[in-house]
């Protein structure tokens, strides 16, 4: 029986045509990729040329790796039967030259849809990740307090219902949504609900 990588390659993308991808990779001497898609995911299906670039990337990042190691990324799709888009998440492992040199990068495709109910947080975390980095440095400067209040407000407590509940006074709160707007650039309660549902401050914090 013949279990060349190429046939079990064919045989493994046979069982998953849509998930299985083998790319062949050739490095020219005086050519290293720059590697301006790495360590990103992204919001749609990658073009042919640019999953070409990502693909070389990769097989350079890897070169420097263990035999061992993957490398993943995520992308959306909108070409499904669902209104939503859907999140993949693609591994990809690669097999070295006689040079050392990887000659060949497999990549293996999974549709987070498969994971039901659970993929709703990894969703909205794949989502939001620009405003989550934009805004993970404002959020880390809030005090414990801080989140606290603003747990309150996205319960729609007023600044007076706030007050009584943490047994502080009105201008006490009022000093800390001031300082709460001000550590995170916003100017409008949308703001904060955005913000506090993406890092899950919309739970009451403990004291």
């Amino acid at each position: 029986m013949d279990s060349s990588p190429d046939k079990l390659y064919k045989a493994i993308a046979g069982l998953f045509p849509d998930q299985f991808e083998v790319h062949k990779v050739i490095f020219p001497v005086n050519e290293i990729a720059y590697a301006s898609l790495l360590h990103q995911h992204f919001h749609e299906a990658l073009l042919a040329d640019k999953k070409k670039q990502l693909v070389m990337e990769i097989a350079t990042y890897l070169s420097g790796c263990d035999e061992h190691s993957v490398y993943s990324y995520f992308y959306r799709s909108n070409h499904t039967s669902s209104e939503h888009p859907e999140w993949h998440m693609s591994t990809a492992i690669f097999k070295k030259s006689g040079e050392g040199l990887p000659n060949e990068v497999v990549i293996f495709t999974y549709n987070l849809a498969l994971l039901g109910d659970s993929r709703k947080n990894f969703y909205r975390v794949l989502e939001d990740d620009v405003f989550f980095k934009t805004h993970f440095n404002k959020v880390s400067l809030l005090t414990k307090k801080e989140k606290e209040i603003i747990s309150l407000v996205t319960l729609g407590n007023t600044s007076n219902e706030i007050a009584n509940k943490l047994f502080v006074s009105v201008h006490t709160v009022n000093t800390h949504r001031k300082n709460i707007n001000s550590k995170l650039a916003i100017k409008n309660i949308a703001n904060i609900l955005r913000i506090a549902d993406v890092f899950e401050l919309n739970i009451t914090q403990p004291a």
